[in-house]
Formats: structure tokens, sequence, C-alpha cells
């Protein structure tokens, strides 16, 4: 079983079973906030991590405050944490077949000790417009029963999330593929201005509202696009930033300015 990282939703939710594919949709923020949590966790409980960026949205640097509430060594646990990014639906499969793949040797091998698979805004690559539905349906049912089968045999939870707006229309037919194959759906939703988050259990029709910023180090403006465009998102700031990272000169300038050093 692998709790949920809010006590308002451990205590409104059962726990979610190894072995399933569990499905956010909605909203990214949301979305966001509940797939970094819960990798967070798993990473201070000192398992490894495999993280399928699908929507190109990954950010490292959002990791650093929730594996710190903790009071993990950082580094430690982000060498446990796999990423990969797929640019294209022929990309995504590749990856998630490698990963699968991966997940199998280490099995053979003895050396697995992962329970958590992570493919972010996953669904909306196979609804990309330079492919063909049929096509993208296909792809896409192949991809959910690898991840099915892997979840099982591998005894892992397997997160997905999926984005859905009016700027993100997602076709009727791939939606229809997607929930056949998911074991457990929950809808999120996020109240901006209170900062409030909601998921909705579409199987047991019961929704939770908690605030994360009541006992985590990290505000919510991280996981608001809008917000951290113009402000910096971590209240404390980073000893060092890894240049790799897109805004860190950016993001460290704004940090200093804002203890004023």
């Amino acid at each position: 079983m692998v709790d949920w990282p809010h006590q308002s939703l451990v205590n409104g939710f059962p726990s979610l079973q190894t072995g399933r594919i569990v499905l956010f949709e909605r909203s990214s923020n949301v979305n966001e906030w509940l797939l970094l949590s819960f990798a967070a966790n798993e990473l201070q409980d000192g398992r490894t991590v495999y993280w399928i960026d699908g929507g190109t949205r990954f950010d490292p640097g959002r990791f650093v405050p929730l594996i710190r509430a903790g009071r993990i060594e950082t580094e430690e646990c982000m060498q446990r944490m796999y990423v990969c990014r797929g640019f294209t639906a022929h990309q995504l499969s590749e990856q998630i077949h490698s990963v699968c793949n991966d997940l199998e040797m280490m099995n053979i091998q003895q050396e697995n000790d992962t329970r958590l698979l992570v493919i972010s805004d996953m669904p909306m690559m196979y609804g990309d417009g330079q492919i063909r539905i049929e096509e993208g349906c296909s792809m896409l049912r192949r991809a959910l029963l690898l991840l099915q089968r892997i979840a099982v045999e591998q005894s892992c939870l397997v997160l997905l999330s999926h984005r859905s707006s009016r700027q993100h229309p997602f076709s009727g037919v791939l939606r229809h593929q997607l929930y056949s194959v998911v074991d457990e759906r929950f809808v999120c939703t996020h109240e901006r201005k209170s900062g409030v988050m909601k998921a909705t259990w579409c199987k047991g029709w019961k929704s939770i509202k908690w605030n994360p910023n009541e006992t985590m180090q990290m505000r919510l403006d991280a996981f608001d696009q809008h917000q951290s465009e113009s402000t910096g998102i971590l209240d404390v700031p980073l000893e060092t930033w890894c240049s790799s990272h897109p805004k860190a000169e950016r993001i460290a300038e704004i940090e200093r300015n804002a203890i004023g050093t």
C-alpha cells in the first residue's frame, strides 16, 4: 500500500494499492502536487522512483522543498530518481517499454526496490494532432496494457496524470480507452484564491479538500505556472542550483533579492 501525502487524504480515501493504475485528471496544479508528493515520500523511504514526463513540465527543483520537509539528504534522494521525457507519442511509447524492461530485469536480478512509476500528462501525447486518432488509440491501449501487466507482475503502483481543459481537448475515443484500463480515477480541482485543493474519487463518489500550505514548507504558487513566471518558487533558498535548470539564474537572483543579499 502507498499512503496519501496529506493527512486529510489519508483520513478520507483508502490507501492506494500496488498492482494498480491510478489516474489523476483535470487540474495540472493539483495533479503535479500529488505526483511530486507521492514520489518525494518514496524517495524519503529509500526507494527508487521512475518518472516519465509526457508533458515536458517536469521540474526537479520542485522536489527539493518536499524532500527537505522530511529532513532527508536531498542529493542522496535524487540519485534514486530516474526521469525521461517523451516529445512525441512514439518516443513516449518507447520510453514506457524501456522502463518496463528495466523493472523486469531488476526483478530478475532481485535488485528491484521500485514500487512507484509515474507518467505525467501521458494521454495528451496520444491525442496529438500529428497522428491519426486510430493510431493514437492503438498506441495508448498497447502502452496501458503493458503498464497494467507490469503493475501486477512487479507489484508497483502506476500513477498517471492528464490535464484536461479547453486548451487541451481530448478525443472521446481516447478517453474511453483510457478509462477502460485504469483501476482508479480522481478528478482534481484547485481554488486559486484560497489555495485549497480538491480530489473527487470517481469510484466512491467522495470528495476531499485540503490545503497543502498547512503542512508543507512549500508555497502553493510553486505549482502555479502563472505565479512562477514572476515570483520565486521556494520559501527557503537553495544553497546551489543545478546549472541545467532552465530558470536557475533567475530563481537564484529572485531569492537573493528576497532575503536582501
